[in-house]
């Protein structure tokens, strides 16, 4: 209902199903700030503040401004109230984003306290950073010059970094130039997050005179959503802020380019270190404006059907040709829908090929039609998709998806609620005309072609011409100018390295470890056990969706049989059956379900781990019983003669996990450290890691003369693969639901044959491994067992990351080392590691690792500062989480036999933490670093240049 807010003038307020919400649209009186406010019962509170900030150049300075405002403030005088903030709150979500014409700052938590806390320091930061006083954090965050070893000048800086990294990965550099064809030097072709070609252009002032022009009340777009009452904190914000303002009259600064009036053909190079990757090719185009809600859904369904499914009509019109190894789309978060089909790894000068085929594929589409089942099947998955909301973080999502229209002047209505827009393309489905769509919104739009050529002296010729410049730049400082460098990077490293002072910490706002409930959050289970098989039911609120789980035992299969296990997920469900075509397989799965996932899980703890072969399903209510035989159709009559087919899911698998590698690289390098010194890591990097990768290449690069030997081998362990010792079945949702399956499920179960248990003993290769691509960054990791050293996990371990995490690591790495980020994890099963993001040294990074034990005996905290690094650890332990997870971490418990009690144990074994306890970790860390199992992943020329500080180095 409507309620009156003090100096907000009301606009619109109604309830909305989609959010189950009641939304209310508020402007601020006296300046014009736009507030929406969505009332419902959600415990996890979100407040979000966004700017609309349209670049005018590639400089980045709205991604660096973004940066540099949570790096202190009016009322907040720490180097960084960000950090401080992730170290000491129980935020759920915590974090700043810059999209291609906006900044959003959203936050969220379940104590009202801390959101209130959180709140105001982002506010402040906001409205008030500290950059205007201190140029530092323009220099630290943005770009600086330095001197290499006090030679030789460059470049340094947390975003030049992250970019640099960004811009090492042929996908970005061809979204970037695809983007510019399509829009030009518009808003919409300018890199909002900065080229590293032109970050250095930017000045200290044009930064500041950025802030000063987007960063005002009458250009913001605030959010409230939750159970909260909205009085106080609307209060605050008002007298706090926004009443520290006058209205701004402010430009729409969104500058469109004007439409194309006929195709536009380009091409251009990307560095490679082999002409094998071949071309990229890019048919771009744009459906409209957003501000449409039909044509916004319209958009994702067609990516869906035309692409994102493997069934995609010009993904298989593309692939069955062999014109390419991979298809992907990418749809833009902008002002014009823009839609940007790739196909990667193709064969050079063969743009006109390309158009022919997806032109050919689109008219063919427009005459003849979609199936009607599978158009509706891929509807009903989309549907799903859009109705989970979001998972743990569907209000800040609801955010992004109101300023999708609401940022340019529509109605922020438009863009929460899909359920018309939905019943609208249904409707068109149904009567036929949804290929009329097609034929309006993309075949008869004009194109962008864009080819993008391999070229294997890009990289060095980049590389080069930075020497060049900089050393130009060098050779023409005057003495004044260099001694002024120098100083200014001295200046900075004293002021990375200078503690906050004690006045400064006591303005973060803090809570008290009194705030801190006692316990985890109870999971609810009711177990029941037949025949050797175990039925999990979590009664869980789902909003009427049901998850399933049928779950396997894999220890009956030897290291070479899983091996062919971890491919299993990329065809089961894509391939024909003896009784159905795939794409009528396909049809059947989307048209009862979200679809079927196929997922190899090695299950750890410190006293045993399980390899378990997971299917996970998710239907409507009541489907989930029709999904049932479909499953029941894969795991028992999948056929594998359909050799092309598999070939090119193999492919499309391998060319997905290399375009996430620089994406994922401190994950992959985490993960691979583990391998050296535990037997489960190892496994685990079997099913999915760089071992994995490297036996599917092989695999590919050898397939004619191995595909015979292969699918045999294949076939034979699809027909055990599901162990019908120890089936655990999982369910997540209605009880009536679950009471109405289970005879299904029983008699199932019943249906697999059991296998005896076997020994695995995998060989672990304890070493200093490099992994090298064509990268300007590198990701690090050191680690160890813990468990080898006779140290047991104790919840003050979750402390001590956070401390080492958000304190230590970040402080060298990241801030004096211009990484993108760093931290260490340390899992209750007793595995450390280390990681580091975007990094551009190797040597200091790992001279950091190497020090933490140092850094413990050194350390001196006050109670209070331990308590605040304590209360940031209690995420660790009862984290937000969907009810489909909920289901998953019972389910994990049960398969390890861990109790309750054991993960409330460890959550008083952290409150408990003293400075004594973190003190005594010192030996512990220095023993593990010092048993120098060490992974680096990324830049070539890096890691050739300290080749010796590795036992082994490997391409990639």
């Amino acid at each position: 209902m409507k309620k009156d807010y003090k100096n907000y003038t009301f606009i619109e307020g109604k309830y909305s199903e989609d959010t189950n919400s009641y939304v209310s649209y508020y402007k601020h009186t006296a300046t014009g700030a736009q507030v929406l406010l969505l009332d419902n019962d959600d415990e996890n509170n979100v407040f979000a503040i966004g700017f609309k900030t349209p670049p005018k150049d590639d400089a980045g300075v709205a991604h660096i401004v973004e940066h540099s405002t949570l790096s202190g403030s009016r009322k907040y005088h720490t180097k960084e109230p960000f950090m401080d903030l992730i170290q000491s709150s129980l935020q759920t979500f915590l974090n700043a984003m810059t999209f291609s014409d906006k900044t959003i700052y959203p936050i969220s938590s379940r104590n009202q306290k801390d959101f209130m806390n959180l709140c105001d320091v982002y506010l402040d930061a906001v409205f008030f950073p500290k950059m205007y006083e201190e140029k530092k954090i323009f220099q630290q965050e943005g770009w600086h010059y330095e001197f290499k070893d006090n030679k030789d000048l460059l470049y340094n800086g947390v975003v030049y970094n992250e970019m640099k990294g960004v811009y090492s990965d042929p996908d970005a550099l061809v979204a970037f130039q695809a983007s510019r064809g399509l829009h030009g030097e518009t808003t919409y072709g300018f890199e909002s997050g900065g080229h590293p070609k032109k970050i250095p252009s930017l000045s200290y002032e044009d930064f500041l005179n950025f802030h000063r022009d987007h960063y005002h009340p009458s250009n913001s777009y605030i959010y409230l959503y939750g159970n909260l009452d909205k009085t106080e904190i609307l209060d605050r914000i008002d007298q706090d802020y926004l009443s520290q303002f006058s209205k701004k009259d402010l430009p729409n600064e969104i500058v469109l380019s004007p439409d194309l009036e006929e195709d536009l053909w380009l091409r251009q190079d990307y560095p490679t270190d082999d002409l094998n990757d071949g071309s990229y090719y890019t048919y771009a185009f744009t459906m409209g404006q957003a501000t449409n809600g039909r044509d916004l859904l319209l958009r994702a369904l067609f990516a869906d059907l035309l692409v994102n499914s493997n069934e995609g009509d010009l993904k298989e019109a593309l692939l069955d040709q062999n014109f390419c190894k991979d298809v992907y789309v990418d749809l833009s978060t902008s002002l014009p829908l823009d839609v940007y089909i790739t196909a990667k790894g193709a064969k050079p000068d063969r743009s006109k090929d390309f158009y022919k085929i997806i032109q050919d594929c689109l008219k063919d589409l427009v005459i003849k039609g979609f199936d009607k089942k599978r158009l509706l099947a891929t509807f009903n998955k989309f549907e799903i998709s859009i109705r989970e909301g979001g998972g743990n973080h569907k209000g800040i999502i609801y955010y992004i998806n109101a300023l999708n229209t609401w940022l340019y002047g529509a109605s922020p209505f438009i863009g929460l609620n899909f359920s018309d827009a939905l019943a609208d393309l249904r409707k068109t489905i149904e009567n036929g005309e949804f290929e009329k769509l097609l034929e309006e919104k993309v075949l008869n739009a004009k194109k962008l072609i864009l080819e993008s050529k391999a070229n294997t002296d890009l990289l060095k010729e980049d590389q080069l011409a930075l020497a060049r410049e900089l050393k130009e730049k060098q050779d023409n400082l005057t003495t004044d100018e260099k001694a002024r460098i120098l100083q200014e990077a001295q200046a900075l490293l004293d002021y990375q390295s200078t503690p906050d002072s004690p006045q400064a910490k006591a303005s973060i706002p803090k809570l008290t470890l009194d705030d801190i409930k006692p316990g985890i959050r109870h999971i609810p289970r009711k177990l029941t056990e037949e025949d050797g098989a175990h039925y999990l039911f979590h009664p869980e609120f789902t909003n009427g969706l049901s998850y399933l789980t049928l779950s396997f035992e894999a220890h009956h299969l030897d290291l070479d049989e899983l091996a062919y296990l971890a491919l299993l997920p990329n065809l089961l469900g894509k391939i024909s059956t003896q009784n159905q075509s795939y794409k009528d397989l396909s049809t059947a799965i989307y048209l009862n379900s979200s679809g079927i996932l196929f997922d190899p899980t090695v299950y750890q703890s410190k006293d045993k781990y399980s390899i378990r072969f997971n299917i996970h399903t998710g239907s409507l209510g009541r489907q989930v019983e029709k999904i049932l035989p479909i499953m029941e159709d894969i795991l028992f009559h999948t056929s594998f003669k359909e050799e092309k087919r598999i070939y090119d899911l193999l492919m499309l698998e391998k060319t997905s996990n290399e375009a996430g590698f620089l994406q994922n690289g401190h994950v992959i390098a985490s993960s691979r450290v583990d391998s050296h010194y535990s037997k489960p890591a190892k496994i685990r990097e079997l099913l999915g890691g760089l071992d994995y990768h490297f036996y599917l290449k092989d695999l590919l690069d050898h397939w004619e003369e191995r595909k015979d030997a292969f699918l045999q081998s294949l076939d034979k362990v699809y027909k055990k693969a599901f162990n019908g010792q120890d089936v655990i079945v999982e369910f997540t949702g209605e009880e009536k639901v679950y009471q109405d399956l289970v005879p299904t499920l029983k008699t199932l179960t019943k249906k697999f044959q059991s296998y005896p248990y076997v020994d695995l003993n995998p060989v672990l290769s304890p070493s200093k491994e490099a992994f090298s691509l064509p990268a300007s960054v590198l990701y690090i990791s050191k680690g160890y067992d813990l468990n080898k050293l006779d140290a047991p996990y104790s919840g003050s371990m979750a402390v001590l990351a956070n401390l080492l995490s958000t304190g230590y690591l970040h402080e060298n790495i990241r801030a004096k080392g211009g990484a993108y980020g760093a931290g260490i994890r340390i899992k209750s099963s007793g595995l450390l590691a280390t990681y580091s993001y975007r990094d551009p040294q190797l040597q200091e990074t790992i001279a950091c690792y190497d020090a933490m034990g140092t850094y413990l005996d050194q350390l001196d905290l006050t109670p209070d500062e331990i308590s605040q690094i304590i209360i940031g650890s209690m995420n660790a332990f009862d984290p937000l989480r969907t009810p489909y997870e909920l289901g998953q971490v019972d389910l994990a418990r049960f398969i390890l036999d861990q109790a309750e009690e054991d993960l409330s144990i460890q959550k008083q074994e952290a409150l408990a933490t003293s400075l004594q306890s973190l003190k005594s970790y010192k030996s512990l860390l220095s023993q593990a670093m010092d048993q120098d199992q060490l992974v680096v992943f990324g830049s070539q020329d890096m890691i050739e240049e300290n080749k010796d500080l590795f036992d082994q180095v490997y391409s990639i």
